[in-house]
């Protein structure tokens, strides 16, 4: 056995110290892959830990202009219909360009393609719930558009898996707009969606966490 500070390789099979709860577990199945650590290449506290971080974040303090946002709905949802509109065309060029510069993350997501057990009815209740926008930017679903044999087509929604790793029943089910999920791959809703993100919303942000710990609940059809 070779003994390391924080990992172990016991007969080959890789395992790590969780930061969070000290407990030993496998690397590979047990942790989140993440570039950023490049010590292994994996996120120091296990997956069991980050998700129960993730859902207990309720409670974020706003900054003024946030606030004001909250105050303003109208005005921002007005702005947001208009300025979409007006740069689609940029959006998706910037999505094709991303996809031909990641042609690996590209293959990644389609290896990784899951669907969600969901009818159709709870489908429309959760668009329904989202205001038939994506859950992430905002984008009204009359404003999405995919690009098929060169012609521009109205779509619906990806069912966003908002953990990559997570359920396929509703709990991890939310709409999300062909651009927001190319981008946010298998990246932890934390970890890719705050406020360094130009279309980041504390309001959606906290209608997402709600979704996903309680409210998907009384869409459930039995």
């Amino acid at each position: 056995m070779n003994n390391k500070k924080h990992r172990i390789n016991n007969d080959g099979i890789i395992e790590k110290v969780c930061s969070k709860c000290n407990q030993w577990k496998i690397m590979e199945t047990e942790f989140y892959a993440h570039k950023s650590f490049t010590l292994d290449g994996y996120h120091p506290s296990c997956k069991d830990c980050v998700r129960k971080r993730q859902k207990s974040k309720f409670k974020i303090t706003q900054p003024y202009h946030e606030i004001w946002m909250d105050e303003n709905k109208d005005k921002v949802t007005e702005y947001n219909k208009k300025y979409y509109s007006e740069h689609i065309k940029e959006f998706q060029d910037k999505l094709s360009k991303w996809q031909q510069e990641n042609p690996d993350r590209v293959r990644y997501h389609q290896l990784k393609k899951r669907t969600h057990k969901i009818n159709k009815t709870e489908w429309e209740n959760c668009k329904e719930y989202f205001g038939n926008g994506c859950a992430y930017c905002g984008l009204p679903i009359q404003q999405h558009f995919i690009t098929y044999d060169g012609e521009e087509r109205k779509s619906d929604f990806h069912k966003e898996h908002v953990d990559d790793n997570g359920a396929d029943d509703l709990s991890n089910c939310i709409p999300s707009c062909k651009n927001c999920n190319s981008k946010k791959g298998s990246y932890l809703l934390d970890e890719w969606y705050n406020s360094k993100n130009t279309f980041w919303s504390n309001e959606r942000y906290q209608k997402i966490i709600k979704w996903i710990t309680e409210d998907y609940k009384e869409y459930i059809i039995a």
